[in-house]
């Protein structure tokens, strides 16, 4: 019997609920992240919408370990509600393409015409060119495809948040 390992590569008496996806083999990785930098994170929040429970406990967690107030939620109506509690203000979006209901692309443009000061990265399965362009017309900031490498989400992250904090300094 082998010992199950989650993310981090903890060795745990069982894995996390579900099936892991190709997104979640790099645990090694994740475990040697590297110190986080909270200084500069602690404040920014960020709401992850994706329908795959694995990706949002993962992410969940690596990005909190990397001082990031995270919120996850599964769907489209359970991003239109997280936003529309009070005091709810998020400062990144990391936004599932391909979603139960309504999909990513309905929502990037939803989140461009009502909350236009909070930045997008589309990280979903399609990878193709025509999926890219049309996530970042309809105003993804970013986008990464899946299985993706965590370390490389976060310096994306760290990259789009610096471009929109010297754009709103500059306004």
């Amino acid at each position: 019997n082998i010992p199950a390992v989650n993310p981090f590569g903890e060795r745990t008496s069982s894995a996390p609920s579900g099936t892991l996806t190709g997104t979640l083999i790099r645990a090694r990785t994740l475990g040697q992240a590297g110190s986080s930098d909270t200084s500069m994170n602690e404040s920014n929040r960020i709401l992850v919408v994706d329908d795959d429970a694995d990706v949002r406990w993962m992410l969940d967690r690596y990005l909190s370990r990397h001082g990031y107030a995270v919120s996850a939620v599964e769907d489209g109506p359970g991003m239109r509600a997280r936003l529309g509690q009070e005091g709810a203000e998020f400062d990144l979006i990391i936004l599932d393409l391909s979603l139960p209901g309504e999909d990513g692309l309905s929502l990037a443009r939803y989140l461009r015409e009502n909350h236009h000061d909070v930045a997008i990265i589309m990280l979903t399965a399609a990878s193709e060119v025509v999926d890219r362009v049309i996530g970042l017309e309809m105003g993804a900031d970013d986008y990464m495809t899946k299985p993706f490498e965590p370390r490389e989400l976060l310096a994306r992250i760290k990259s789009v948040m610096r471009r929109f904090k010297t754009s709103a300094a500059t306004e």
